[in-house]
């Protein structure tokens, strides 16, 4: 498993991906490490925290975006 911190535009953290290097499946967390959603290649769809489809492809910042509104 690797992990990619994400940054806003003064180096604030705002969220990390956790990738699984066998599935390439990838987990978004928002900085205080609660789940809020992910993204599958193999079906190429990202979900949600609660695992309904938000669309197709990687999607994972938007579900970060529309969290720190």
């Amino acid at each position: 498993m690797s992990r990619r911190t994400l940054r806003d535009d003064k180096y604030h953290v705002i969220g990390y991906i956790d990738v699984d290097a066998r599935t390439g499946r990838q987990t978004l967390l928002d900085k205080y490490h609660h789940k809020l959603g992910y993204y599958h290649p193999d079906d190429d769809e990202t979900r949600d925290e609660y695992y309904r489809r938000v669309g197709s492809g990687n999607l994972l910042t938007i579900l970060l975006a529309d969290r720190r509104r």
